[in-house]
């Protein structure tokens, strides 16, 4: 999973923000490539972009703890969130409950990371993970 903004008028603020998406890109069985929706969670005009970087990370780490995935390597050797301020890991806590409350999370699949961005839907024969992961 991973973030996607767009800019957007907010009449709440006033101004324009981004406007943020929790989204799962994967390859069917077939090697096509699907997206779809985790969570919208809107407008975060309280976050700055480290900090949603840290969402995405600990959101990586409670999927990687949430399932019993064999021959899954590891991302953490930590508990990531250990290192947040108190306002990200409540935004970590609040999106895990919407999206494991939604349903959308297949925890059985054989692989997933929210760490990373996912290929392009254009480009089928590369990974665009960066070679120091």
């Amino acid at each position: 999973m991973y973030f996607t903004s767009t800019i957007r008028f907010s009449p709440e603020h006033g101004r324009e923000l981004p406007y943020y998406k929790i989204k799962e890109s994967f390859r069917d069985v077939v090697g096509r490539v699907h997206t779809r929706v985790m969570l919208t969670p809107g407008y975060l005009p309280e976050l700055c972009s480290d900090e949603i970087v840290q969402i995405r990370r600990g959101l990586t780490y409670l999927m990687e703890q949430s399932a019993l995935i064999p021959n899954q390597q590891a991302l953490f050797k930590t508990d990531p969130r250990q290192e947040y301020s108190e306002k990200v890991c409540s935004h970590i806590e609040r999106f895990w409950a919407q999206i494991m409350g939604s349903g959308k999370i297949d925890t059985a699949r054989s692989s997933y990371c929210l760490l990373y961005t996912s290929p392009s839907p254009r480009d089928r024969t590369r990974s665009r993970m960066p070679s120091s992961a």
